[in-house]
């Protein structure tokens, strides 16, 4: 039975599969890391109001990849410059999906769970929800560009400030300290794809002017 299973390990496909794990395990990483803070640092009260809290701006976050999803095999073919656009107009919509989402996510709180958050949870909730609808398009451009790699070193950076800062945050400000410090690694993370994005890009321009001459 080893020889048999040995016989068909493809050592090339789990190289290739090896960066999408890494991928998708980053990613992981980045929606709990400051819910394991929240959880080593504070109690069992905070630790069940902030996932409550969390998972709330995230499913706000998930329309972004909604909203995205009828058009994402257009966006494999649009140059860097029109993808820029297109996450300008996907922000804007952030905007407006989610002042009133943090408006019912107010509600559902204080009427259904009775949990009482101040309004600067709220604005950094927002502040927190916000970068994915700008960077989510250029995330699709950097799979489009095969760089792959990029999107992690991107993922890994933002995970590790994230850490950093929920654990100086979390033991100055507490529960608020936890979003703060989330809020911010999302910025970092947004300025890291469209860093990343536009280098890739122009590169690739450059290389294929230089190729047609």
């Amino acid at each position: 039975v080893l020889t048999s299973l040995a016989s068909r390990f493809d050592r090339q496909f789990f190289k290739i599969a090896l960066p999408f794990f890494l991928l998708g395990f980053s990613g992981m990483l980045q929606s709990k890391t400051d819910l394991y803070c929240v959880a080593y640092f504070l109690n069992e009260k905070d630790v069940g109001q902030y996932q409550v809290f969390i998972n709330l701006l995230i499913y706000v976050q998930v329309f972004a990849s909604l909203i995205l999803q009828p058009f994402l095999k257009n966006i494999y073919r649009l140059n860097s410059k029109i993808t820029f656009k297109l996450s300008k107009k996907l922000f804007a919509a952030g905007v407006a999906i989610t002042i009133p989402a943090l408006i019912f996510i107010y509600g559902i709180l204080y009427w259904v769970y009775h949990f009482e958050f101040s309004m600067a949870f709220f604005i950094w909730g927002g502040l927190f929800i916000l970068p994915v609808y700008f960077y989510l398009p250029a995330v699709y451009s950097l799979y489009k560009l095969n760089c792959q790699s990029k999107v992690l070193i991107v993922n890994i950076t933002g995970n590790s400030i994230n850490l950093v800062l929920n654990i100086l945050f979390i033991v100055y400000f507490g529960l608020l300290g936890a979003i703060i410090a989330t809020a911010i690694s999302q910025w970092v993370i947004l300025v890291g794809y469209l860093f990343y994005e536009r280098k890739e890009a122009h590169s690739k321009a450059v290389g294929s002017r230089g190729g047609k001459q």
